[in-house]
Parts: structure tokens; C-alpha cells; sequence
């Protein structure tokens, strides 16, 4: 059992190392778009709260554009170019982190739903994946979505699994900073619905907790 789990182990970190490869790979080699530069301008470490809440609302001097997803994002960028410089590669960097940590996140997922090796080639397709190496390498919030997306529903299959109090609290904070960040999460909590639903007209299961809980994360 220790040897398979060795071996697991090493497989997670071959495979993340890939993506980390064919991520960073291009990471020079990216010009930034007409909205990483709206993002670049709003999140700018070196105004205050008021002035940040103004670009974001579509203060950019002679021209009006908003943004059209929650201020979180832009905050977490903010901090992140006031501690390491504000340049736009610092701000691709934060989504490369991301971007690196959804392979993983997904892997575990996989592994977690199907026992057995799917998880290679679940890791490998993502790894690989055009649009999610893209997406790693944009000034936007696309990759945080994603990771904290995948470590909210391994969190919500654990708390079905398991009714620890941590367990809760940590789902709770994750699909509260999940529905901050890009409201379509939404979508996301409406397919766990579902999934209870259809849980408990098949199996009988009814987990009250899980109900209450979504009633305050939504309040």
C-alpha cells in the first residue's frame, strides 16, 4: 500500500511538472490584451481603495469601461503586485499558479470519483490542454476560478463523505470567496442540487445540513 501511494505520488508531481513546463514555456512570450491592461490599470498598487473602486466602476479618464465580474479579483491582484512588483508578468505568474494547481486538483478529483488509473490520462489531457494553458498565462481571474472551482466540489463530496466541523467551515469559505469571485458559480451550486436530489430519489439520502448550509452561503 505504501509503495502504490509512493508511486501515486510521483505521478502527481511528473505530471504537474508537465504542465508547469508547457505553462511557463510561453510565459515570455505573451503581449498583453486590451483587458489585461484594464486590469493592470485598475488593480495598481499604488492607489488607494476609493480610486480602485472608481476605475473599476469605469473611471479611466477619457474613456468608460467597466469590468464585468466582482472587484475580488482585482484586489488579490493588487496585493499580489504590492508585494512582488507591479509588472505584467507578476500578474500572469498569479494565474500561472493557479493554472498549474487546477492539473492536480483535477487529477485528484478524478481519482477520488473513479478508482483506478483515469487519473493519468485526466492529468496528461489537461496538461495539454490549449485553451487552459492560455488562460494560465492571461491577467484575468479565469485560473483562480477553476482551482478554487475543483477544490470546492472535492471539499462538497467530502463533507457528503465525512460531517467534520473543519470540513464545513473550510467549504463554506471556499464557496463564499467562489461566489465573490464570478457569480456564474451559481451554475456550479445549482449541479450540486441536482446531484442531492437525485441522491435522495434514488437513494433515500437526505442531507439537511448541506441544504442549510447553501441557504446561508446564499443569504
Amino acid at each position: 500500500m505504501y509503495k502504490e501511494l509512493h508511486k501515486k505520488y510521483i505521478i502527481f508531481f511528473l505530471i504537474t511538472t508537465l504542465a508547469f513546463i508547457l505553462r511557463f514555456y510561453l510565459l515570455n512570450d505573451h503581449n498583453a490584451w486590451h483587458d489585461e491592461w484594464h486590469t493592470l490599470y485598475v488593480s495598481d498598487p499604488s492607489i488607494n481603495f476609493n480610486e480602485t473602486i472608481q476605475r473599476y466602476l469605469g473611471d479611466k479618464g477619457d474613456t468608460t469601461l467597466t469590468e464585468f465580474y466582482p472587484v475580488l479579483y482585482l484586489f488579490i491582484l493588487k496585493f499580489f503586485f504590492k508585494v512582488f512588483g507591479y509588472i505584467d508578468d507578476n500578474g500572469r505568474i498569479l494565474s500561472l499558479i493557479f493554472g498549474i494547481i487546477t492539473v492536480p486538483l483535477t487529477m485528484f478529483l478524478t481519482e477520488y470519483l473513479n478508482k483506478g488509473k483515469k487519473f493519468i490520462v485526466v492529468g496528461i489531457v489537461v496538461s495539454f490542454n490549449l485553451f487552459l494553458i492560455w488562460q494560465s498565462l492571461e491577467i484575468r481571474a479565469h485560473s483562480i476560478f477553476v482551482a478554487f472551482s475543483l477544490l470546492n466540489i472535492i471539499l462538497f463530496y467530502k463533507i457528503l463523505e465525512k460531517n467534520g466541523q473543519f470540513l464545513f467551515f473550510c467549504y463554506f469559505c471556499s464557496s463564499l470567496f467562489l461566489l465573490s469571485l464570478w457569480p456564474m458559480t451559481g451554475a456550479i451550486f445549482f449541479g450540486k442540487v441536482i446531484y442531492l436530489s437525485k441522491d435522495f430519489i434514488l437513494n433515500k439520502f437526505r442531507n439537511d445540513k448541506i441544504f442549510i448550509l447553501f441557504f446561508i452561503i446564499f443569504i
